[in-house]
């Protein structure tokens, strides 16, 4: 009788084993997909999930790969199957995600604000909400809500820089400029930041500075080109961070 169950309990251990390693298998090959970004081998991975368990969160992370993939309408398609989510925050905010890559600034504010009354003190929800004032030229209500995410915790680099951008939208170029030379000291490797810092001084006539920002990469004859290219570009909200 003690032999028998003790093969019953090699057979359970057994058994938990494969499960185990089987689950971890599963977890690595989505941590490696992520990592390079494979998006159509990612797809077809929360596919399988959702075909095995059916589980909402899996959904909202195959809308969320649609979404990273630029398919705003098949996230969209994705959330809007998943019951009662008018309801979940997460399937809230890839729809406001969407609805914005979509053009549809005012269904995404709505369904922002909506998430932000489920969750509030959120700071990337109201990061999000504050991208979608600047979006829309309303920068009182943008800076409003990125100070907002900014005393709720959020990301201090992208709303530091979100911060400057919106200087850059109102044609404070020399704010946005002091802003982001403080940023881009801390943080040299920030593409976002460097692109922005160029910008906000070819705008502001700072000639000198740009020089010594650009002459590792380019000669004067290229720095005079960017100066000329930037002093005249035409600027949107798509410099933010999300």
């Amino acid at each position: 009788m003690h032999k028998f169950i003790y093969i019953i309990f090699l057979s359970l251990l057994v058994l938990s084993g494969c499960s185990s390693s089987s689950l971890d298998n599963s977890q690595a090959r989505e941590i490696m997909l992520k990592s390079t970004k494979n998006y159509p081998d990612l797809i077809n991975f929360y596919k399988e999930k959702i075909k095995k368990q059916n589980l909402d969160l899996d959904k909202n992370k195959l809308a969320q790969v649609y979404l990273d993939y630029n398919d705003p309408e098949s996230a969209l398609f994705i959330v809007n199957n998943i019951p009662n989510h008018m309801n979940n925050v997460e399937s809230l905010i890839i729809m406001t995600n969407a609805f914005f890559d979509l053009g549809n600034n005012k269904e995404a504010l709505n369904i922002a604000k909506k998430a932000n009354v489920l969750e509030p003190n959120r700071g990337d929800i109201e990061n999000l909400i504050a991208i979608i004032y600047a979006s829309n030229g309303d920068i009182k209500n943008a800076r409003e809500f990125f100070n907002m995410a900014r005393l709720h915790l959020y990301d201090d680099i992208k709303i530091k820089n979100n911060l400057a951008v919106l200087d850059i939208l109102d044609e404070d170029y020399t704010m946005a400029s002091n802003k982001l030379i403080e940023l881009y000291a801390k943080n040299r490797n920030d593409n976002e930041i460097y692109s922005n810092l160029v910008l906000a001084l070819s705008k502001s006539n700072n000639i000198e500075l740009l020089e010594k920002i650009l002459k590792p990469k380019f000669n004067n004859d290229e720095i005079n080109h960017k100066y000329d290219l930037l002093k005249t570009a035409n600027i949107s909200s798509s410099l933010l961070s999300k």
